[in-house]
């Protein structure tokens, strides 16, 4: 709750009024979920391993971080716009987003733009929530069911998933693996 209050108030200008709302505290912790999603889903791909290091990819990404990193240097300049700062924190999160889902990017390019949302986060105050940590339990049952499957038990394969989701987690399969997920 307190992150999100602090987010909700970078939303708008310090010198403006600011309009608050349930709805809007609720819109704002959405956003702050996206960033943290973002990076958690950045350290997922990061240790499943799977890198095609298309150069050209690798090139885009990196003129979003620096184009990000350099907006938002002049917006907090630009007496402190923190509102239009998180705009180019979020432009970042959807480019890393489509890159890490297209599995194009190297590994190194990758953990420089995760690392880019955390610092550029961080000098806002804003704390991300990285604290989803999946029980090693749960990823050695996600681990057997990614071996059943490539060995083509599908039965043994739905069996282990429906006892991973009676533990209140939810296996995604995604190119070049699995996500797990908490269940909501």
């Amino acid at each position: 709750p307190y992150n999100v209050v602090r987010f909700f108030i970078l939303l708008g200008h310090y010198r403006s009024p600011i309009n608050f709302s349930d709805e809007l505290l609720a819109a704002a912790q959405t956003s702050l979920g996206r960033i943290s999603n973002c990076v958690r889903n950045c350290d997922f791909v990061l240790s499943s391993g799977s890198f095609k290091n298309d150069a050209e990819a690798d090139k885009a990404l990196e003129e979003a971080i620096k184009a990000a990193g350099d907006s938002f240097v002049a917006h907090m300049d630009d007496d402190l716009n923190s509102a239009d700062a998180i705009t180019d924190i979020f432009n970042l999160v959807r480019q890393t987003n489509t890159s890490a889902q297209e599995g194009k990017v190297s590994a190194d390019m990758l953990k420089q733009a995760r690392d880019k949302i955390v610092e550029l986060a961080g000098v806002l105050g804003i704390l991300l929530d990285l604290e989803d940590a999946i029980p090693e339990e749960i990823t050695e049952l996600a681990n057997k069911r990614a071996e059943a499957k490539k060995a083509k038990d599908y039965a043994l394969a739905d069996q282990i998933r429906n006892e991973i989701q009676a533990k209140g987690y939810v296996v995604k399969d995604v190119p070049g693996g699995f996500k797990i997920e908490k269940a909501n």
